[in-house]
């Protein structure tokens, strides 16, 4: 815990190892923008509907308000997220190493920290959410009244976004129950905190990114800091009171099969003012389905992405980096903000460019391709030390693996199962 930024900020200057070369620092942030704001309290749900499916084409982001969470709750909820991250190095310790299998835990900049060429001025609180039995029992016991605040609170955020996946499955032509399925169940809470920088000029709270999961919903608190990618420009993400910020990640990207777009986002820091956000997020669980929707596939709409079903691989092997050098190249000549997908049956490495909506390149390509159907295991982001390489690590099983024995791969009403393995955690939330 004495790597934590809010353990020695206030003795020294910016470090080096936090100082990011000049083209990957803040810059200037453009005036008169926002994203768009949602009133999921409006009577007439068509044009909610309507308003959300623009924002998440557009943004990939929006905020939402009168969205039924109590604000007594909210208070409350950021008020015990604030607590923690002001107790002292050894309580946080004790607090965050209850599980041995690492259900909740505490980090700073990144999993990634030893071996990271850049840090980034954060400090994070993790923990599962979902089943809140079988894992309440690891969170926090300070400050007192964390884990009555927090369960009462994901409960009430689990409602919101629900409601949001369903306005997104309609505004797509799903069923609008598409999301309430594996595809969701792992529920996480991250708690970030960034203190107050000596020179927010030369670093970031986090480093430009998409998100690896399926969608989020942010609390910030009334200090600024988001920012989101816009047609190359970085807009701000002003604090509205006891409103939530909804972000798309890159697998609502494939899901949707790219008419959806998972939002770049980064977090600038404050020479003043600590800042604490707390983001509710939802991805899937090992063994489940990733793939664009069936009903959004057709001979005019192609898939822009060929996957399958979610590799298993250990929690330690997903957090493997093919990361490379800021300004760099990779593998192959590969750009280095492109990951990449790994084939378990050969030993070739396939870039897939998850950065935008593109289909896989043609075997005639520099590249070297296979034809072949990949399932893909969305794991822990490339290492924070090449922070363009933010975007998350992609591995993959050729679906030539699998077996089409029906006993081996079993069926329910017509669709696969799919096994429950815990997915590894997502360290990219803002």
């Amino acid at each position: 815990m004495e790597h934590l930024v809010s353990s020695w900020y206030n003795d020294r200057s910016l470090p080096e190892s936090y100082i990011l070369p000049p083209e990957d620092r803040p810059g200037m942030l453009p005036l008169g923008k926002n994203i768009p704001v949602v009133d999921l309290g409006a009577h007439d749900q068509t044009d909610i509907l309507q308003q959300i499916l623009e924002a998440s084409q557009e943004f990939g982001m929006f905020q939402v308000i009168n969205h039924g969470v109590p604000s007594n709750l909210i208070d409350e909820a950021m008020g015990v997220f604030k607590e923690f991250h002001a107790l002292s190095a050894e309580d946080k310790a004790i607090e965050t190493s209850k599980d041995p299998d690492k259900s909740c835990y505490m980090y700073t900049s990144s999993h990634n920290y030893a071996t990271e060429k850049y840090h980034f001025w954060r400090d994070g609180l993790f923990h599962h959410c979902n089943p809140l039995e079988k894992y309440i029992q690891f969170w926090p016991e300070k400050p007192p009244k964390y884990r009555e605040v927090v369960a009462t609170y994901t409960a009430e955020l689990r409602k919101v976004v629900f409601r949001i996946l369903e306005f997104i499955a309609q505004g797509l032509g799903l069923n609008p129950d598409h999301f309430s399925s594996e595809l969701c169940e792992n529920q996480v809470v991250l708690v970030n905190h960034y203190p107050p920088c000596p020179d927010p000029s030369l670093t970031l709270g986090l480093c430009k990114h998409r998100d690896p999961i399926v969608i989020n919903i942010l609390l910030q608190s009334d200090v600024y800091g988001l920012e989101v990618l816009k047609d190359e420009e970085w807009i701000g993400v002003e604090p509205i009171p006891y409103a939530f910020v909804v972000t798309l990640g890159v697998l609502m990207q494939i899901i949707s099969n790219g008419k959806l777009k998972g939002a770049v986002h980064r977090v600038v820091t404050n020479s003043n003012l600590a800042r604490t956000t707390a983001t509710f997020g939802l991805h899937p669980l090992y063994e489940t389905l990733i793939e664009p929707a069936e009903a959004l596939v057709d001979a005019s709409n192609p898939a822009l992405w060929k996957v399958g079903v979610v590799s298993k691989e250990s929690e330690e092997e997903s957090k493997e980096s093919f990361a490379t050098t800021p300004s760099s190249g990779g593998e192959e000549g590969r750009p280095a903000n492109m990951p990449l997908v790994k084939s378990h049956s050969s030993d070739f490495l396939v870039p897939v460019d998850i950065s935008g909506v593109l289909p896989l390149p043609s075997p005639s390509s520099s590249h070297h391709y296979q034809k072949r159907v990949i399932a893909v295991t969305p794991t822990v982001p490339a290492t924070l030390g090449s922070h363009r390489s933010a975007h998350p690590i992609v591995k993959a099983k050729a679906l030539s693996d699998r077996t089409d024995n029906p006993e081996q791969n079993p069926t329910k009403n017509g669709q696969k199962t799919h096994h429950t393995r815990p997915h590894a955690p997502p360290e990219f939330f803002a």
